[in-house]
């Protein structure tokens, strides 16, 4: 299954909902590759940053015996010197949840940290993709339940959920998910803590319309037809990208 969202509102970011969710789906791994990655992931300051609700996703069923990915790359860029450079950020958010994790978590393993333009001299890595994977020691892949790709990178400004942040920014994601192994929380609105703000969040699912053999979605907007790609397919290309830094 597969939904794309649009952030129009600074109150709710859908991107922060499909990471949580992708974090709860099946698989005793979870790769991270940004090309910003920030302590944001950390940051539980008040409930408006996403540490708040990623360390409670750390203590779902399928995130136990789970080794965690942190893997970025855009270091050529320095910010300001009171933040310091892009590289220095990664480092710091890397040891701060590697700390947590030992503390409060010893049945997850944060992987060694990963420099990826160190490993492709004189490029630089800017991909977007989080997977959440089951490792399988005798297939290139294992098995993918869900994949996020997209503009947002994983920084404050892209997760925070809040209504007078000027930084936050308006993105455009890609979640994917096997429906027959991870019942998505997009897939079954209600009432719980886990789906709240959900309903703030606008999909534009893209159907198949069997009579003109196109693709539409609910604003309208037609696209020509093409060949559907298995989702098997697209997890394997994503994973690609990633596998060297693994």
């Amino acid at each position: 299954m597969m939904i794309v969202m649009i952030r129009e509102t600074h109150a709710v970011s859908p991107f922060r909902y499909a990471l949580l969710d992708l974090m709860k789906a099946p698989g005793n791994e979870l790769i991270l590759a940004y090309g910003y990655l920030t302590d944001c992931i950390t940051d539980d300051t008040d409930k408006t940053r996403l540490g708040y609700d990623f360390k409670r996703a750390l203590n779902h069923s399928n995130m136990q015996n789970c080794t965690i990915y942190l893997i970025a790359g855009s270091f050529d860029y320095i910010l300001k010197p009171a933040t310091g450079s892009h590289q220095a950020n990664f480092e710091k958010a890397y040891n701060k949840l590697k700390s947590y994790i030992k503390r409060n978590h010893p049945t997850i393993t944060v992987a060694p940290i990963s420099h990826v333009n160190k490993i492709t001299a004189n490029k630089i890595w800017h991909g977007k993709i989080a997977l959440k994977k089951e490792k399988d020691v005798n297939a290139q892949i294992g098995t993918v339940s869900a994949a996020l790709v997209g503009s947002s990178n994983l920084s404050a400004n892209a997760t925070q959920n809040s209504k007078v942040t000027k930084a936050v920014q308006s993105n455009c994601d890609i979640y994917l998910w096997d429906g027959n192994i991870h019942k998505s929380i997009f897939t079954s609105k209600g009432s719980s803590q886990d789906t709240k703000g959900i309903s703030d969040i606008l999909p534009l699912p893209l159907t198949i319309n069997n009579s003109n053999q196109s693709l539409s979605n609910p604003l309208g907007m037609t696209f020509p037809a093409r060949p559907l790609v298995p989702l098997k397919d697209i997890f394997e290309h994503l994973y690609s990208k990633v596998q060297i830094y693994c």
